[in-house]
């Protein structure tokens, strides 16, 4: 994380200052689809929205969007280019990753936008993805599952730490029921990091199908509502204007 501070340094993009009224979401299942959520209803508040998600459908530029809109081909490679040219004048020890390069890109074209808020999608885990330098004062832990065991932990209670560590001190962190164990390790991972946490019940409905996007719902209503008060017509209307491509959709 390092290094992707130093960068955004170099790139004049203060990340921290996207805490504020940014959210960040962490998980292992449903991570985008909370995501562009909490973004369409945001826009409804008031914009610009900017939203960082991953892995992309059928082109780079899905991955980068304010307002609903996909960032052009130009402007992808213009803040390509200051990102690169940021890496090769800096004195880095070790490489900038690959989601690291396109978590830079988001941040300074969404800080070029002036946008208003902004909603993160992680990458792996939460403890050192590049996402925990936003710093954001509300966090959505999604659905939980075995994954990177390497890396996060090889328990459910290790890996949910681990994401839950994206939230800074301070910031509350939403959450879905899990199982009792790992609610009690995460509960008391929090306690001791200041972390407030919350668990959200699922909605009703969801504008995505699937009755799991009906947790996903809650958490985004949840964030977007943190950050900023919605009535229930722009909560309706941000649902209605969704769009959010299935994995498998051709």
């Amino acid at each position: 994380m390092e290094r992707v501070a130093a960068i955004a340094a170099r790139l004049g993009v203060d990340l921290a200052g996207f805490g504020e009224n940014g959210a960040v979401i962490v998980g292992s299942n449903g991570k985008g689809s909370t995501a562009a959520m909490c973004a369409a209803l945001l826009e409804q508040g008031g914009g610009p929205v900017g939203l960082f998600t991953s892995p992309h459908l059928l082109r780079l530029n899905e991955r980068f969007r304010v307002d609903g809109e996909d960032i052009s081909d130009d402007e992808l490679d213009l803040h390509w280019e200051r990102v690169a040219a940021a890496i090769e004048s800096a004195e880095l020890d070790g490489e900038v990753g690959g989601f690291e390069f396109l978590f830079l890109i988001a941040a300074d074209w969404f800080a070029a936008r002036g946008c208003a808020h902004t909603v993160w999608e992680a990458g792996i885990g939460g403890r050192l993805d590049p996402v925990r330098l936003i710093e954001a004062r509300r966090v959505a832990l999604a659905a939980l599952d075995f994954e990177h065991t390497d890396l996060l932990g090889s328990t459910l209670e290790a890996i949910a730490c681990d994401k839950a560590d994206a939230a800074p001190e301070g910031a509350t962190l939403f959450m879905s029921a899990v199982e009792v164990q790992v609610a009690r390790a995460l509960h008391a991972h929090c306690a001791a990091r200041g972390v407030h946490v919350e668990t959200v019940a699922p909605a009703l409905l969801a504008p995505l199908p699937g009755v799991h996007q009906r947790a996903n719902a809650a958490l985004a209503l949840a964030l977007a509502r943190d950050i900023a008060p919605l009535s229930q017509a722009q909560i309706g209307a941000g649902y209605a204007a969704l769009r959010w491509p299935g994995r498998l959709e051709v």
